[in-house]
Protein backbone atom coordinates (compact mmCIF):
# COMPACT_ATOMS: atom_id res chain seq x y z
CA UNK A 1 0.00 0.00 0.00
CA UNK A 2 1.15 3.74 -0.95
CA UNK A 3 0.03 7.27 -1.11
CA UNK A 4 1.31 10.53 -1.51
CA UNK A 5 0.49 13.64 0.49
CA UNK A 6 1.59 16.62 2.18
CA UNK A 7 2.24 17.37 6.11
CA UNK A 8 3.58 19.03 8.68
CA UNK A 9 6.41 17.50 10.52
CA UNK A 10 5.87 17.26 13.96
CA UNK A 11 8.05 14.25 15.92
CA UNK A 12 11.18 13.16 14.84
CA UNK A 13 13.21 10.45 17.16
CA UNK A 14 16.39 8.25 16.33
CA UNK A 15 15.32 4.66 15.46
CA UNK A 16 18.12 2.93 14.43
CA UNK A 17 21.52 3.47 14.20
CA UNK A 18 20.91 5.26 10.41
CA UNK A 19 17.01 5.89 10.53
CA UNK A 20 14.13 7.79 12.52
CA UNK A 21 10.60 7.63 12.72
CA UNK A 22 9.12 10.36 12.11
CA UNK A 23 5.23 11.92 12.69
CA UNK A 24 3.35 13.91 10.41
CA UNK A 25 0.60 15.67 10.45
CA UNK A 26 -1.02 15.59 6.69
CA UNK A 27 -3.11 17.25 4.93
CA UNK A 28 -5.69 14.44 3.64
CA UNK A 29 -4.19 11.41 6.20
CA UNK A 30 -4.47 12.93 9.67
CA UNK A 31 -1.13 11.72 11.66
CA UNK A 32 1.07 9.40 9.90
CA UNK A 33 4.11 7.86 11.18
CA UNK A 34 6.83 6.39 9.19
CA UNK A 35 10.80 5.66 8.88
CA UNK A 36 12.96 7.71 7.25
CA UNK A 37 16.15 6.32 6.37
CA UNK A 38 19.64 8.42 6.09
CA UNK A 39 19.35 10.87 9.36
CA UNK A 40 22.52 13.44 8.73
CA UNK A 41 20.68 13.88 5.03
CA UNK A 42 17.55 14.40 6.05
CA UNK A 43 18.03 16.27 9.23
CA UNK A 44 17.81 19.92 7.83
CA UNK A 45 14.46 19.04 6.29
CA UNK A 46 13.06 16.70 9.02
CA UNK A 47 12.75 19.74 11.56
CA UNK A 48 9.50 20.71 13.17
CA UNK A 49 7.15 22.75 11.65
CA UNK A 50 8.57 22.29 8.47
CA UNK A 51 6.32 21.29 5.43
CA UNK A 52 7.30 18.43 3.34
CA UNK A 53 5.92 16.30 0.43
CA UNK A 54 5.96 12.62 0.91
CA UNK A 55 5.13 9.02 -0.22
CA UNK A 56 4.53 6.47 2.37
CA UNK A 57 5.05 3.03 1.60
CA UNK A 58 4.15 -0.30 3.32
CA UNK A 59 3.28 -4.03 2.68
CA UNK A 60 -0.12 -3.21 5.23
CA UNK A 61 -1.90 -0.22 5.98
CA UNK A 62 -1.41 -1.49 9.93
CA UNK A 63 2.90 -1.49 9.42
CA UNK A 64 4.87 1.49 10.00
CA UNK A 65 6.04 2.62 6.07
CA UNK A 66 8.84 3.97 4.63
CA UNK A 67 8.70 7.45 3.91
CA UNK A 68 10.24 9.20 0.89
CA UNK A 69 10.68 13.17 1.50
CA UNK A 70 11.15 16.18 -0.14
CA UNK A 71 10.83 19.90 1.48
CA UNK A 72 8.46 22.29 0.39
CA UNK A 73 8.82 24.52 2.83
CA UNK A 74 11.23 25.59 5.97
CA UNK A 75 8.66 27.30 8.84
CA UNK A 76 11.42 26.43 11.14
CA UNK A 77 14.05 27.68 9.41
CA UNK A 78 12.56 31.28 8.71
CA UNK A 79 11.60 31.83 12.60
CA UNK A 80 14.88 30.06 13.66
CA UNK A 81 16.63 33.28 15.58
CA UNK A 82 12.94 33.89 17.33
CA UNK A 83 13.11 31.58 20.18
CA UNK A 84 8.82 32.40 21.33
CA UNK A 85 8.23 31.13 17.88
CA UNK A 86 10.13 28.01 17.41
CA UNK A 87 8.31 27.60 21.05
CA UNK A 88 5.10 28.04 19.69
CA UNK A 89 5.61 25.60 16.40
CA UNK A 90 6.79 22.56 18.77
CA UNK A 91 4.00 23.29 21.14
CA UNK A 92 1.41 23.02 18.38
CA UNK A 93 3.12 20.23 16.80
CA UNK A 94 3.24 18.32 20.61
CA UNK A 95 -0.64 19.01 21.10
CA UNK A 96 -1.54 18.03 17.79
CA UNK A 97 0.54 14.70 18.58
CA UNK A 98 -1.11 14.11 21.81
CA UNK A 99 -4.68 14.99 20.85
CA UNK A 100 -5.12 13.57 17.19
CA UNK A 101 -5.91 9.82 16.01
CA UNK A 102 -3.87 8.88 13.83
CA UNK A 103 -4.91 8.63 10.15
CA UNK A 104 -8.01 10.14 11.13
CA UNK A 105 -8.14 12.60 8.34
CA UNK A 106 -8.51 16.58 9.35
CA UNK A 107 -7.91 18.27 6.26
CA UNK A 108 -9.29 21.71 7.87
CA UNK A 109 -7.51 21.32 10.48
CA UNK A 110 -4.35 20.91 8.66
CA UNK A 111 -5.11 24.02 6.54
CA UNK A 112 -5.90 26.26 10.04
CA UNK A 113 -1.83 24.30 11.15
CA UNK A 114 -0.71 26.06 7.50
CA UNK A 115 -2.47 29.41 8.46
CA UNK A 116 -1.35 29.58 12.03
CA UNK A 117 2.51 29.04 10.35
CA UNK A 118 2.03 31.69 7.54
CA UNK A 119 1.23 33.83 10.29
CA UNK A 120 4.10 33.85 12.47
CA UNK A 121 5.57 36.63 10.65
CA UNK A 122 2.94 38.71 11.53
CA UNK A 123 2.58 41.17 14.53
CA UNK A 124 -0.57 39.44 16.21
CA UNK A 125 0.93 35.76 15.58
CA UNK A 126 0.35 35.08 19.46
CA UNK A 127 -3.64 35.64 18.67
CA UNK A 128 -3.23 33.05 15.93
CA UNK A 129 -1.58 30.74 18.16
CA UNK A 130 -4.92 31.45 20.42
CA UNK A 131 -6.86 30.31 17.53
CA UNK A 132 -5.32 27.78 16.50
CA UNK A 133 -5.62 25.91 19.99
CA UNK A 134 -9.29 26.76 19.75
CA UNK A 135 -9.62 25.38 16.44
CA UNK A 136 -8.15 22.36 17.70
CA UNK A 137 -10.71 21.80 20.47
CA UNK A 138 -13.16 22.62 18.36
CA UNK A 139 -11.93 19.76 15.83
CA UNK A 140 -11.41 17.17 18.79
CA UNK A 141 -15.54 17.61 19.58
CA UNK A 142 -14.72 20.54 22.37
CA UNK A 143 -16.26 23.50 20.57
CA UNK A 144 -17.74 26.25 21.94
CA UNK A 145 -20.83 28.73 20.73
CA UNK A 146 -20.39 31.80 21.54
CA UNK A 147 -23.52 32.96 19.89
CA UNK A 148 -26.44 31.93 22.61
CA UNK A 149 -26.70 31.79 26.52
CA UNK A 150 -26.81 28.35 27.54
CA UNK A 151 -28.52 29.47 30.79
CA UNK A 152 -31.49 32.09 29.15
CA UNK A 153 -31.19 31.44 25.71
CA UNK A 154 -30.63 34.78 24.60
CA UNK A 155 -27.81 35.74 22.10
CA UNK A 156 -27.21 39.01 23.23
CA UNK A 157 -24.15 40.21 25.52
CA UNK A 158 -22.60 36.60 25.73
CA UNK A 159 -18.99 37.70 27.50
CA UNK A 160 -18.46 34.71 29.66
CA UNK A 161 -17.46 30.90 29.40
CA UNK A 162 -18.22 28.76 31.72
CA UNK A 163 -14.97 26.61 33.38
CA UNK A 164 -17.29 23.58 34.32
CA UNK A 165 -19.83 23.28 31.20
CA UNK A 166 -17.84 25.51 28.37
CA UNK A 167 -21.06 26.71 27.75
CA UNK A 168 -21.39 30.81 27.33
CA UNK A 169 -23.37 32.86 29.43
CA UNK A 170 -24.67 36.30 28.97
CA UNK A 171 -23.37 39.20 31.43
CA UNK A 172 -26.42 39.14 33.35
CA UNK A 173 -26.93 36.01 34.02
CA UNK A 174 -23.45 35.75 34.70
CA UNK A 175 -22.70 38.70 36.37
CA UNK A 176 -23.01 37.08 40.41
CA UNK A 177 -20.65 34.27 39.30
CA UNK A 178 -18.12 36.93 37.14
CA UNK A 179 -15.11 35.83 39.80
CA UNK A 180 -15.16 32.04 38.71
CA UNK A 181 -16.15 32.59 35.07
CA UNK A 182 -13.91 33.34 31.62
CA UNK A 183 -14.39 36.24 30.22
CA UNK A 184 -14.40 35.83 26.53
CA UNK A 185 -11.60 37.25 24.58
CA UNK A 186 -13.01 39.61 22.08
CA UNK A 187 -11.20 38.43 19.17
CA UNK A 188 -12.50 34.89 19.98
CA UNK A 189 -15.58 36.59 18.33
CA UNK A 190 -14.45 39.57 15.69
CA UNK A 191 -10.97 38.24 14.62
CA UNK A 192 -10.76 42.04 13.42
CA UNK A 193 -9.94 43.22 16.77
CA UNK A 194 -6.81 44.20 17.88
CA UNK A 195 -6.43 42.29 21.20
CA UNK A 196 -4.25 43.67 24.01
CA UNK A 197 -1.36 41.01 25.21
CA UNK A 198 -3.74 40.73 28.44
CA UNK A 199 -6.60 39.16 26.45
CA UNK A 200 -4.33 37.28 24.34
CA UNK A 201 -2.89 35.61 28.20
CA UNK A 202 -6.58 35.44 28.94
CA UNK A 203 -7.58 33.30 25.48
CA UNK A 204 -4.46 31.07 26.53
CA UNK A 205 -5.67 30.46 29.95
CA UNK A 206 -8.91 29.42 28.21
CA UNK A 207 -7.86 27.03 25.74
CA UNK A 208 -5.01 25.37 27.90
CA UNK A 209 -7.81 25.15 30.84
CA UNK A 210 -10.10 23.43 28.59
CA UNK A 211 -7.45 21.10 27.10
CA UNK A 212 -5.94 20.07 30.29
CA UNK A 213 -9.16 19.08 31.38
CA UNK A 214 -10.45 17.12 28.11
CA UNK A 215 -6.92 15.35 27.03
CA UNK A 216 -4.82 14.87 30.41
CA UNK A 217 -6.84 15.00 33.05
CA UNK A 218 -4.83 14.24 35.79
CA UNK A 219 -3.87 10.29 36.59
CA UNK A 220 -4.23 9.81 32.67
CA UNK A 221 -1.81 11.78 30.88
CA UNK A 222 0.69 14.93 31.41
CA UNK A 223 0.37 17.58 29.02
CA UNK A 224 3.30 17.38 26.57
CA UNK A 225 6.41 19.65 27.87
CA UNK A 226 6.85 21.71 24.73
CA UNK A 227 3.78 23.08 25.29
CA UNK A 228 4.16 23.91 29.33
CA UNK A 229 7.49 25.38 28.00
CA UNK A 230 5.26 27.78 25.76
CA UNK A 231 2.96 28.83 28.49
CA UNK A 232 6.06 29.40 30.97
CA UNK A 233 7.58 31.77 28.81
CA UNK A 234 4.22 33.71 27.70
CA UNK A 235 3.57 34.17 31.47
CA UNK A 236 7.19 35.06 32.29
CA UNK A 237 6.73 38.31 29.68
CA UNK A 238 3.43 39.55 31.52
CA UNK A 239 5.32 39.01 35.53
Amino acid sequence: MKFTDTGIVISVQKFSDSGLLVTLFSKNHGIVKGMVKGQKKNQSILQIGNQISFEWNARLEEHLGMLTISLEKAYSLLHFSNYLKILSITSVAALIGKMLKEKEPMNNLYNDFVNYLENLKSENWLTEYSLFELSLLSHCGFGFDFNRCAVSEVNDNIIYISPKTASAVSASVGEPYKDKLFLIPKFFTDRDHHASYEEIINAINITRYFITKNFFAEGLAKPPQASENFYAEIYAIVN
